[in-house]
């Protein structure tokens, strides 16, 4: 390891879940809809994860809060609200980098992972950082996911935001079968976490994709 790397890592450790560089500085920006979501970063902001990997979101970065399907909002908390603000930065940029990675659902994974950790660093309880997590997780997986990717979301439906599609049903009813199995498995430690989410997500594909 790096001097540089090395420092990084002992920072990180000061706190179990990670440090951030102090408070993001955004602008709104965008009209119609999108100015209710769309910020600019008008500074460098990062987060530094427990081993001391620096996940950065460079000054005029643009970031929507779009990681989470809209239909759990209800469930896990509306974009840039609450104790998982900050974390939502640094995980929207690393979402929007993982498109241009050699493999980008591994940094995706990865990414969810830092996001479960800077929601914690945050402010956010275990059972908050946790459904954040597996909001997150379900979100990397709606394009692998026939039904959830071809249907209809709240915000393009035409029929009203209250008014829940065949995709929307099998989102949430997947949150909760994820959430309940976590609960079951009565454990804190995120890789267990990940290894129950994985399952269930891989499990829901491949039935949909039968269907």
């Amino acid at each position: 390891m790096s001097k540089k790397a090395h420092k990084k890592a002992q920072k990180a450790k000061a706190h179990p879940h990670g440090e951030f560089s102090g408070e993001p500085l955004t602008e709104w920006i965008g009209t119609g809809q999108k100015a209710n979501r769309d910020m600019e970063l008008l500074q460098g902001f990062w987060y530094d994860d427990p081993a001391g990997v620096r996940w950065t979101a460079a000054m005029g970065r643009l970031i929507d809060g779009a990681s989470i399907p809209r239909v759990l909002w209800s469930l896990v908390g509306s974009p840039y609200t609450g104790c998982y603000r900050k974390a939502s930065v640094v995980h929207d940029i690393a979402c929007e980098d993982a498109k241009t990675k050699p493999n980008p659902k591994k940094f995706r994974k990865s990414a969810d992972k830092m996001y479960f950790h800077a929601c914690r660093r945050g402010g956010c309880s275990f059972p908050e950082a946790l459904v954040q997590y597996l909001g997150v997780r379900i979100g990397a997986w709606v394009s692998s996911v026939g039904l959830w990717n071809a249907a209809a979301t709240a915000k393009d439906n035409p029929e009203g935001r209250f008014y829940r599609t065949m995709s929307d049903q099998s989102i949430v009813g997947t949150f909760h079968e994820m959430l309940a199995a976590v609960t079951d498995a009565d454990t804190d430690d995120i890789n267990e976490i990940e290894a129950i989410a994985e399952h269930h997500l891989k499990v829901k594909a491949t039935l949909l994709a039968r269907g």
